[in-house]
């Protein structure tokens, strides 16, 4: 989902990934957690407390979509990104982290469809 206007180079994506995973952890607690799976894929648990699992997921996800100044050049890049509540979905984080992942690809799942209505 890399918005690149020629093919990337291997430190781009690093450059990319690092920014995109500032992002993500600066509007989350320090009670939160926050993991890369792969790719483009981000889980996050959240702990009790927290404002509701959809409502940090939109706002995530809108501070994602936000282009990206790297090296002068400015991309746009997507995450799907999968959120757990601690105790709700699991009380362990292998528990809590297959949650996020569920979580994740039926965010990913509407993505693509609402991609295809467009």
């Amino acid at each position: 989902m890399l918005g690149f206007p020629k093919r990337p180079t291997r430190q781009g994506c690093d450059q990319l990934l690092i920014e995109a995973s500032r992002r993500l952890t600066s509007r989350l607690r320090k009670s939160d957690l926050a993991a890369r799976l792969g790719g483009d894929e981000f889980a996050v648990v959240l702990m009790e407390g927290s404002t509701g699992p959809d409502n940090v997921a939109k706002k995530l996800q809108t501070l994602m979509n936000q282009p990206y100044s790297l090296g002068g050049i400015e991309l746009l890049a997507g995450a799907s990104i999968g959120i757990a509540t601690f105790p709700k979905d699991g009380g362990e984080l292998a528990s809590l982290l297959a949650a996020a992942d569920e979580a994740m690809y039926k965010a990913k799942a509407r993505r693509k469809t609402a991609a295809k209505k467009t």
